[in-house]
This record gives C-alpha cells, structure tokens and sequence, in this order.
C-alpha cells in the first residue's frame, strides 16, 4: 500500500511534548497509510527515547542530525517522505479529531487521484487544550502580502513539490512564508474539517520582533510598493506590543507556517 501522507515533525528537547501529538494519531483508523518523520536535532534530553517507544504502534522514522533550526531540520528530512502528500506539525501540535483527520485523508485520497490540486488547507483550532477558538482559513495569492490566512499546520501539500525545492535556511522564522510568497499553487479550502489543535510555543508567537523583522526583510526583497513592504511587518509589530502591553494575544494577524 502506498502511503498518502508524510507528517514532518521538527524536534529538540521535546520529550515532554511529543506524547500528546503522537497520541492523537494513534486514534486515526488510517495510521497504515501515514509516515511520520521526526527531524530531531540531537536532543540529549529523552526525545528519542519517546520515538522509539511509540514507533511500536505508530510508522515513525526518526532522522536525527544536528542541524541549524527548523528549516533546515525540514530541508532534510522532505528528502525522506515517501507519501503522496506531505504536513509539517510542530512538536507541540496536536489532531484536532481523529474523525476530521481520517476525513481528511479521505478527501487527500480522493484529490489525488482526480484533481490537479497542490495544496490543501483546513481550519485549525488554537491554544490547546482549549477547543473555543476555531479558525477558519483563507488563501488569496495576490493577497498574500498582507500575510497567512491559513496555519502550516493544518495544510496538506504534495510532496514532488516540496521535494523540487528547498526552505531558506537564512531565514529563522519566515521561510515558509517566503514559500508560500514565491510558489503560486493550486488551492482547495475545506474548511469545514478542523485537522489540527496549534501549540502556543511556536516560535512565531514567541519572537514576535524577529519575525517582524524578517518579513520586512523579505517584503524589501520581493516587493518594490511601500505600502506591501511595511503593511504586514508593521501589524505584526503592533500586535506584539499590543500583547505585551496588554497581555493578550490577538487573533489571526498574521499565522505563520510551523506554529
């Protein structure tokens, strides 16, 4: 049987986090047609420990290098899937519902087969463990500017694609908004499928500032229009020290990639 998704899961030190994710994909019924990639850069904590024990009942091949951050952790493990499809989970993320997954891996089943799709995204829901802030996605290329409508995690992309390009690894935290920048894809929405619960220590919404400074960055390289340069890097800055101000997190102004 071939397999229809590879989930690629960054990882260092993350022994304590991992457990809830790979205990929300033991629930799918359809795990004989996923493989998970842990991209593990050479944690000395327990974190390999945890992947051998769950590689009994879950299909995880764990590549464990030093490497750079975690585009480059990407960069090495793409190389490796081996399915139709590909997701990038962070190791703090977790499935939504194990119905909505295997719904959605039955719509993934069914595109592939039948239409020229790359690139599938799904609602997402925030601040586990609790469920009340559902996210519902929107994808506009031109659009794109004003930043990420979707989150990372819970999109579906097809691996050839992935496989005939590489992530920025100058980049720490916008390289897959530069992806998404410069790769024009064909697009389904289905967002009445919520595919993934997204961890509040991804590092978008802890350096706020950096990230600010790298989309300015890459706005100053790709764009010439004042107003695409400093729309989005100036939201981003605002609504960081909004939080601090305020101690809030506002909501979808900007979700980047492997939160």
């Amino acid at each position: 049987m071939s397999i229809l998704l590879s989930i690629i899961v960054a990882t260092r030190n993350s022994a304590l986090r991992l457990p809830i994710l790979f205990e929300s994909l033991l629930k799918t019924c359809l795990v004989q047609n996923l493989e998970i990639l842990v991209a593990d850069g050479s944690s000395s904590d327990r974190t390999v420990d945890c992947c051998n024990h769950y590689s009994l009942c879950l299909p995880i091949n764990i590549i464990s290098t030093t490497d750079t951050g975690i585009y480059d952790a990407w960069n090495k493990a793409v190389p490796h899937a081996k399915g139709l499809w590909t997701m990038f989970l962070g190791d703090d993320d977790c499935i939504f519902d194990e119905d909505h997954f295997n719904s959605a891996l039955l719509l993934a089943s069914d595109i592939n087969s039948t239409e020229n799709i790359d690139f599938l995204i799904f609602s997402s829901a925030f601040d586990y463990p609790r469920s009340s802030s559902i996210h519902k996605p929107s994808y506009h290329y031109n659009h794109l500017w004003r930043g990420m409508k979707f989150a990372h995690p819970s999109t579906f992309i097809k691996t050839t694609i992935l496989q005939s390009t590489r992530f920025d690894t100058s980049y720490t935290i916008a390289s897959d908004y530069k992806f998404f920048l410069l790769k024009k894809l064909n697009v389904l929405i289905y967002d009445r499928i919520v595919l993934v619960f997204i961890g509040s220590n991804g590092v978008s919404k802890t350096r706020r500032l950096l990230l600010a400074k790298e989309v300015f960055i890459l706005h100053t390289k790709i764009f010439t229009n004042p107003i695409k340069i400093l729309y989005l890097p100036l939201r981003i800055f605002i609504s960081s020290w909004l939080n601090s101000l305020l101690r809030i997190c506002p909501a979808n102004l900007y979700l980047p990639s492997h939160d």
